[in-house]
């Protein structure tokens, strides 16, 4: 015979949530993450660096290729820094890309959508020296303005 609602017995399991998300590595990450808002779109490759800005309502791409290189400079030449596993973090507007090169620099690189008279985007580099010893670093941002489309529409 069924016992009564009052003494049925139920288990409940507590997970805790962390306060904050870390985000994915974009060593698991494949294809470039696509962002899009109002009338544009963007293509960020997991490493931070843009494929292509393009203005939907015109069909064409605004801004080709961009990649953010990092150099120390040193008593015996200049050292290209290795590429980190990044962790990302994505919103529907904007993404950020946060990794540690030459042990002791925290780079956090993020990207953002713009619209005001024009459409664009800004991105922003945070750099963070977490050793004891000064750095001097060389910042080197690579456009190829032939990928994208300035001319008539097609």
């Amino acid at each position: 015979m069924p016992t009564p609602a009052s003494s049925v017995t139920m288990g409940a399991t507590v997970e805790a949530i962390p306060g904050r998300t870390q985000g994915l590595r974009a060593s698991a990450i494949r294809r470039p993450l696509t962002l899009r808002w109002r009338g544009s779109r963007a293509y960020l490759e997991p490493d931070g660096s843009l494929r292509s800005f393009d203005v939907l309502r015109e069909h064409r791409a605004v801004f080709g290729f961009e990649r953010l290189s990092l150099y120390k400079v040193q008593a015996d030449g200049v050292v290209h820094a290795q590429r980190p596993d990044w962790t990302v973090r994505v919103s529907p507007r904007s993404a950020q890309v946060t990794g540690r090169v030459f042990e002791t620099l925290d780079v956090s690189q993020s990207f953002e959508f713009f619209q005001g008279a024009s459409s664009g985007y800004v991105r922003k580099v945070r750099l963070k020296n977490s050793g004891s010893a000064p750095l001097t670093l060389r910042l080197i941002d690579l456009l190829d303005p032939t990928a994208a489309q300035l001319g008539g529409s097609s």
